[in-house]
């Protein structure tokens, strides 16, 4: 008896047998091996190495919006008041608003800034010998005795306000003022005669004043001070006994008061001579640092002695006198380029 075939296993058979020779045909397209052939290996593709990321660049620095403009001052000193080249100091104070400087004379002053914006007081003076400066205020020194020193330095002062826009130079000339003056009295002997000795004064003198003006620093009370006002010569012989040259150094003369000269002289010969001068018309130039040479004469001849009377018995000779006292009032001005040659 023959048993009737399931129609259901046969189509699963065939099914199989066709996915069978499908995935045959498709798997080695993948790399995949069929089941009755030999393992197919595939080997992987490499991965490249990621590259490394670049370093980020510096931010740039921020523009500023009110760019800073430095301003200059070009100060150059002026010092054609000087009498000679000589009395030109090497340096001087410089003040420009707050700054102190101590400048070159004869170099040009670059001061430069970026913070102020408003205008620049300059001011500037030189420190000579002989004289103190003390806030704005120069006094001559003084002798033991409290009388004014005769030969000073040469002292000079300017100011002015300088004004400059951002980033400018502004080209500041500083005339510098002389503040000082010299004067020389010549008195010529008649008579040649060796000089042992000699003290000679002139008063109503100005003995401090004020910067960078030349005003007198003084009061009224110390003005009217003959000590205070009296300045004690430089005194020198004249070659060959021929007279004395005296010399000094001054502010300027008080205009309320006299100048008078006050001398004594005592020569070789024990004798002492005495005078006192008014100069008061001939300094008055002084009052405008114009400088001052006079001259006059000194009469040192010695006495003559009388005859004696025909007596029997002559009375001795007379003594000749010591001290003999006088004014010189002829004095001559003198004028020249080398008024201040010797001093």
């Amino acid at each position: 008896m023959f048993r009737k075939k399931n129609s259901n296993t046969s189509d699963r058979r065939l099914f199989l047998s066709y996915g069978y020779k499908f995935l045959s045909c498709v798997l080695p397209a993948f790399g995949v091996a069929a089941c009755d052939s030999d393992p197919v290996i595939v080997e992987p593709e490499p991965i490249p190495e990621p590259e490394p990321e670049p370093e980020p660049e510096p931010e740039p620095e921020p523009v500023p919006t009110d760019t800073v403009k430095i301003k200059a001052l070009a100060i150059q000193p002026d010092w054609s008041e000087a009498l000679e080249e000589e009395h030109i100091p090497t340096a001087y104070n410089l003040f420009v608003g707050d700054t102190a400087i101590v400048a070159d004379a004869h170099t040009l002053y670059m001061y430069k800034d970026s913070a102020s914006t408003a205008d620049y007081p300059v001011l500037a003076y030189n420190e000579p010998e002989g004289i103190s400066i003390e806030d704005n205020t120069a006094s001559i020194h003084r002798t033991e005795e409290g009388l004014l020193e005769a030969l000073p330095g040469y002292l000079f002062a300017a100011d002015t306000t300088a004004t400059v826009a951002a980033g400018d130079t502004a080209w500041i000339p500083l005339r510098m003022h002389r503040l000082i003056t010299p004067v020389t009295l010549t008195l010529r002997f008649t008579e040649a005669i060796e000089v042992k000795e000699t003290r000679a004064t002139l008063s109503g003198l100005v003995p401090a004043i004020h910067l960078p003006d030349g005003k007198p620093a003084e009061d009224n009370a110390a003005r009217a001070s003959s000590d205070r006002n009296t300045t004690l010569f430089d005194v020198e012989p004249l070659p060959g006994g021929e007279g004395i040259v005296m010399r000094l150094r001054t502010f300027g003369i008080l205009p309320e008061l006299k100048q008078i000269l006050k001398a004594t002289v005592t020569l070789a010969d024990g004798r002492t001579l005495t005078f006192q001068s008014d100069l008061t018309d001939e300094l008055s130039d002084l009052e405008h640092l114009a400088p001052i040479q006079l001259e006059s004469t000194l009469d040192t001849a010695k006495p003559e002695e009388p005859e004696p009377e025909p007596e029997p018995e002559p009375e001795p000779d007379p003594e000749i006198p010591i001290d003999v006292s006088g004014k010189i009032e002829d004095w001559e001005t003198i004028t020249g380029d080398d008024i201040e040659a010797t001093m």
